[in-house]
């Protein structure tokens, strides 16, 4: 407890529930994520539905891309499972690393991570995010 309180100016632990990108993605405000759907258990890989035994990692493969999980797709046709059933979509809300840095270190009401208009000097400066 004394290390939060030491550093509280630093870290107010405040949520921001969003998926962090590269600051090289362009016009990802929203973005979809790919997922296995939680009927196969994580621990074992039973599927719930068909009660298929599959390789408990599969729960595990989920991104931004279609890809890992396109290169996964032949665990579930060996199991004479349809892949596309079992793939998750869901619409995410994004920030680029940089722009997640500059929320976090600079407190809400400021005007931006300029070094003159941040009281946090230490850790935001415009050459900090660029």
């Amino acid at each position: 407890m004394k290390n939060l309180d030491k550093r509280s100016k630093i870290c107010d632990m405040r949520d921001i529930n969003v998926g962090v990108v590269s600051d090289l993605t362009k016009n990802a405000d929203k973005m979809t994520f790919y997922s296995i759907r939680d009927t196969v258990y994580p621990e074992t890989g039973l599927d719930s539905i068909s009660n298929k035994k599959l390789p408990a990692w599969i729960t595990q493969t989920s991104s931004f891309s279609m890809n890992p999980l396109l290169f996964n797709q032949k665990v579930f046709s060996r199991n004479g499972l349809r892949f596309q059933d079992y793939v998750v979509e869901t619409n995410v809300t994004t920030k680029s690393y940089s722009e997640l840095m500059k929320q976090v270190l600079c407190p809400r009401g400021e005007k931006g991570p300029m070094e003159s208009e941040c009281t946090n000097k230490s850790t935001c400066t415009s050459s900090s995010f660029d």
